[in-house]
């Protein structure tokens, strides 16, 4: 998820960039947020999932994780209901790592590994996110710095829309997965960017188990939590940055919540798994 805030910026939309260079200046955008919002408190950045209806059954947390839970739920729904218990587990693009924390304290993995492509959100995961084999690396989504069949699953919130290749990128996914292994996925695409999205999956090597249209849910969510993340940026973010983090958070009335409202903008979550030898 580790991309999600800072891609909303108008300035980087505005302007054709290349995209190396809009992730160089990515990076250097989230190095600076780590340095200068360095509390703990700030744990997730996603736009959250809220369950259709009222009656279905919602994760348990504990009272320290409720102010988190339309964005633990993005997790939660992404993720399913596969045993992670003694997997190894990875999480690209676990930004300032509430999502790798809650699935090592929650879902009890063996080892729970969260890589960012800055540093300096490495770092401050490393300070502030302890649980039982969770650790953060910094490394670049197409190009893992992680041996072949390194992991059990492989999670990617929010975080893909960032990224140069995504045939790049689920190429690395499929490398770095074992057999039998899963990748759990879950981000928004222009309508156009859909039927792509689509298509990189059935082409990349993994079998598509599941795909699942969850923008309602994730526009309600982002409805739930709006007067949560205005007083956020208004507690947190310097006063001069409380317009474009407004955009970034998706705030009513900003550019992807209403692209989310019209329909011109779609959410999807998916889950993809690696064969096995007898099946391959």
């Amino acid at each position: 998820e580790s991309c999600t805030w800072m891609t909303r910026s108008r300035i980087h939309e505005a302007i054709p960039w290349p995209m190396a260079v809009r992730r160089l200046v990515w990076r250097a955008c989230y190095g600076a947020l780590a340095k200068r919002v360095s509390t703990p408190d700030w744990a997730f950045m996603n736009y959250g999932y809220a369950p259709a209806t009222v009656d279905v059954t919602t994760p348990p947390l504990r009272s320290s994780d409720e102010r988190d839970r339309l964005c633990i739920q993005l997790y939660s729904h992404a993720i399913g209901h596969c045993d992670l218990g003694d997997k190894d587990v990875l999480e690209v693009g676990s930004g300032r790592g509430g999502g790798a924390s809650y699935i090592s304290r929650y879902l009890q993995p063996r080892s729970m590994t969260g890589m960012d492509f800055s540093q300096e959100a490495v770092d401050l995961c490393n300070r502030h996110r302890h649980a039982p084999g969770l650790c953060f690396v910094c490394g670049d989504a197409q190009s893992m710095p992680f041996p072949a069949s390194s992991f059990d699953a492989v999670v990617n919130i929010e975080s893909s829309h960032c990224y140069e290749s995504m045939d790049t990128f689920l190429s690395e996914v499929r490398r770095v997965l074992r057999p039998g292994g899963r990748f759990f996925f879950a981000d928004l695409r222009s309508m156009d960017g859909v039927t792509t999205l689509r298509e990189q999956f059935n082409a990349c090597g993994l079998t598509v188990e599941q795909q699942t249209d969850i923008t309602t849910n994730v526009l309600t969510a982002l409805r739930l939590d709006n007067a949560r993340k205005l007083e956020l940026i208004d507690a947190w973010i310097p006063r001069v940055f409380h317009r474009p983090f407004r955009v970034f958070a998706g705030i009513a009335g900003t550019r992807n919540y209403a692209g989310l409202e019209s329909g011109k903008l779609r959410y999807l979550s998916a889950q993809l798994a690696k064969s096995t030898p007898a099946q391959a």
